[in-house]
């Protein structure tokens, strides 16, 4: 704490807050009084705020709590799994498959981590199975980053939730009928 006479006759009263812990910066809050008395008396008020704990440092403040996103979690998930030596056209397959179906508000585009319950996943997951038969190796997808969120720690909870999920069976593929030629129809193909 200190107090000093500015050249235009004010004073000048700086307290200190603390030290940060990473690039043990100090830190001081200042303030400006019109006379010596008004110093002391802004003085003992700002040692009084710091001792309460009503001044904090930056550091040791809390962040305003962010809307953390699927397509939020997408973006930090993938950069990552860009850099993991797969070939581009894994890569690129990859990125299709949210782009097609994970990023679309029907599944979790733009899906709020902090409003998701397990019924809401569960019955998106639902809707999605029934319509894909591919559809168990691409949740896997989406439960990476479902899992790098949660690792992150930018959601509050303990597991993924796509883990807790029942999963449906997907309907089968539909196979194709396999047509042959007969014999005029060979020869007429034949002949052109």
């Amino acid at each position: 704490m200190s107090i000093t006479e500015k050249p235009n006759g004010k004073y000048k009263v700086r307290v200190f807050i603390g030290t940060d812990p990473i690039t043990q910066k100090q830190s001081y809050k200042t303030a400006t009084a019109g006379s010596m008395k008004e110093a002391r008396l802004v003085e003992a008020q700002l040692a009084l705020q710091v001792d309460n704990g009503e001044l904090v440092p930056k550091w040791e403040r809390q962040k305003p709590k962010e809307h953390y996103t699927f397509d939020m979690a997408y973006e930090e998930w993938f950069e990552i799994y860009k850099q993991q030596g797969y070939t581009k056209a894994t890569v690129d397959k990859t990125e299709k498959a949210f782009a097609l179906h994970f990023l679309k508000p029907e599944l979790f585009g733009g899906m709020y981590f902090e409003r998701m319950t397990n019924k809401d996943v569960q019955e998106r997951v639902n809707k999605f199975l029934v319509s894909m038969s591919s559809s168990r190796k691409l949740l896997s997808y989406a439960s990476k980053v479902f899992k790098y969120a949660v690792n992150s720690e930018h959601i509050n909870c303990d597991r993924n939730p796509l883990d807790t999920i029942q999963m449906v069976k997907p309907k089968k593929a539909t196979k194709r009928e396999v047509r042959f030629y007969d014999e005029q129809q060979a020869q007429r193909f034949e002949q052109g």
